[in-house]
């Protein structure tokens, strides 16, 4: 994931990333990865009040009142000036594995950002598998 998160802070740019492991039983996401781990701790657990819009797709926020109405944490967030996200879903034949989280300062993902990043999915998605496989092995 840290190969991940430099290749994607170079082609779109980024805050901060966390990869997130959907757990669809349990109704939570484990972070699998953080660039940011003393304030979003590898290995935390968080519950998915609405798993049906998590599992929905591409979700892009680009305000302070969307990144507030979207994350139970938002205050964590917001205090390293973070108002906007795009979340790229990670998705292996028709299972839902989780999602990759880019976060940045407000309007930053634009429509051009957006469609730059979906070219990311395919390694994220093999960064999911490794993860998949071999756990904190592969770190």
């Amino acid at each position: 994931f840290g190969a991940f998160c430099s290749l994607a802070n170079e082609e779109i740019g980024l805050t901060l990333f966390t990869a997130l492991i959907y757990d669809k039983a349990g109704a939570t996401v484990r972070r699998a990865w953080s660039n940011s781990p003393r304030l979003f701790p590898i290995g935390s657990v968080s519950p998915v009040p609405n798993p049906a819009s998590y599992e929905a797709g591409l979700k892009v926020i680009n305000d302070r009142q969307g990144i507030i109405e979207a994350f139970p944490h938002h205050e964590a967030i917001l205090a390293v000036n973070c108002e906007s996200s795009l979340a790229l879903p990670v998705v292996v034949g028709r299972q839902f594995l989780g999602t990759l989280c880019l976060l940045h300062r407000a309007g930053h993902f634009t429509p051009d950002r957006v469609k730059r990043a979906q070219g990311l999915m395919v390694p994220g998605t093999v960064c999911f598998l490794i993860e998949q496989r071999f756990g904190s092995r592969a770190r």
